[in-house]
């Protein structure tokens, strides 16, 4: 993680080094910095989640080594270590930001107008390379994004082991709150990108909002997604457990029907108790309401206000 976090802050400070030196040698008189802002934040953003992503990823070890009973340990912790290599691998993840490459600069190129605010030319195209670079780069981040999707989506085969008393942090439901995490610093990259374009002196086409929005609904499809697939694994694990509780309850229930004793009565009450409290255990590794307050505050939002940037204008 430092050394991604130490690379993307070189990047940055060479970038804004070589721009500084051009500015000064042509003699740009208004060369316009704060336009430069938000592309430098999603992209310093951007690197450093995926970063993030990777050692939370290293540091969830623990808790699926936990999840995991028997024989079945070494080989899925094997499985495990694949997968993280497999998401980040930086040789894929180069792969998808080149593959994105051509949309950026198409979307750069043909449908933002950039002569009126920069005068110099070379300053202006230094920009424009930057940015798609930039931008390409922020893509790549959709390589280890898929494949969390495709990781969780495998997840209830595993047949897990779960505690559902445990400590939140030593639990299953750490990586609902994980994937939550990943996926709202997602929306908030793709908010920021919106505003930053809205509020910069350029014309942007309607196209890269419309883009822009797009990404933004995949994020949500994406949260339900893989918080689906935890749930997945909670409910099977909840069926282990009601299951033999099932059972014996259906043969107190026939025992107290045939011999409807004060004894056969209260054993048929005790077993229905513990079914009920089991059945109260949670399904989804979040709190509804908390998600809930979450669309309608944040999410619903900042929506509306990308479908106000495709309708408004400026």
């Amino acid at each position: 993680m430092k050394k991604m976090a130490y690379g993307t802050l070189l990047t940055v400070l060479a970038y804004l080094a070589i721009r500084l030196l051009l500015v000064q040698v042509r003699r740009v008189e208004n060369p316009q910095w704060g336009i430069l802002v938000i592309p430098v934040v999603v992209f310093t953003l951007a690197m450093l989640e995926i970063a993030w992503s990777r050692w939370r990823f290293e540091q969830l070890e623990s808790v699926i080594t936990s999840l995991i009973a028997g024989r079945r340990r070494a080989p899925v912790i094997r499985w495990y270590h694949m997968c993280i290599g497999r998401m980040y691998d930086y040789k894929r993840c180069l792969a998808t930001g080149l593959a994105f490459l051509p949309l950026v600069a198409y979307l750069v190129i043909e449908h933002v107008r950039w002569s009126y605010w920069i005068p110099d030319p070379m300053v202006g195209w230094f920009d424009r390379v930057w940015i798609i670079l930039a931008m390409g780069a922020a893509a790549s981040s959709q390589w280890p994004f898929a494949n969390i999707s495709l990781f969780i989506s495998r997840l209830p085969r595993k047949r897990l082991a779960i505690n559902f008393y445990a400590h939140r942090e030593a639990s299953i439901m750490v990586l609902g709150s994980f994937m939550m995490k990943i996926d709202l610093g997602g929306v908030f990259l793709t908010f920021l990108a919106g505003i930053g374009l809205y509020l910069a002196p350029i014309e942007v086409s309607r196209l890269v909002y419309v883009i822009l929005l797009c990404v933004f609904v995949w994020a949500i499809i994406w949260f339900f997604l893989t918080q689906y697939n935890v749930h997945r694994c909670m409910v099977l694990e909840k069926r282990e457990k009601l299951d033999p509780i099932a059972t014996r309850l259906m043969e107190a229930l026939e025992t107290s029907l045939r011999e409807p004793t004060e004894q056969n009565v209260k054993a048929y009450n005790a077993i229905r108790e513990v079914y009920d409290k089991v059945e109260l255990l949670p399904e989804w590794p979040f709190n509804l309401k908390n998600v809930l307050a979450l669309i309608s505050g944040v999410l619903l939002p900042i929506g509306l206000s990308i479908i106000n940037l495709l309708g408004g204008g400026r």
